[in-house]
């Protein structure tokens, strides 16, 4: 049976900023856990907005994450999602678009956002004038 993590699990298992929180955390780590698309989107902004991690760092963070032999469920396409924020992309869109599938195509008028997410996208993207 596997448990689905807080924002603040994940927080805290990476950040390392209270000692008894940290372990408590990463004790729940592993064993097997379920990353929530939401959790995943609030903890790059925590990360970036609170504590001032650079995008790399970010990344490397969530590649880690990814990996743990203990991660019994994460968004589709998650990795995808990670590797186009590293090349820059705005990390909220990636996660729309990671999660638009079953749908075939996203629609919006954000240009950039087409050129940010490259040629591999889960779902094509269709802009508006």
């Amino acid at each position: 049976m596997s448990v689905a993590v807080d924002t603040n699990i994940l927080v805290r298992a990476l950040v390392l900023d209270d000692a008894a929180q940290s372990r408590a955390a990463q004790t729940v780590l592993e064993a097997p856990w379920v990353l929530l698309a939401s959790v995943l989107l609030e903890t790059e902004w925590v990360l970036r907005s609170t504590y001032r991690w650079p995008r790399d760092r970010i990344a490397d963070a969530f590649e880690q994450v990814l990996d743990l032999p203990t991660l019994a469920q994460a968004p589709l396409h998650a990795g995808w999602a990670v590797t186009r924020y590293r090349a820059g992309a705005d990390f909220s869109d990636l996660i729309h678009l990671a999660l638009a599938p079953p749908a075939e195509r996203l629609v919006t008028f954000d240009r950039r956002l087409a050129r940010a997410a490259g040629p591999d996208t889960p779902v094509q993207i269709e802009t508006f004038s």
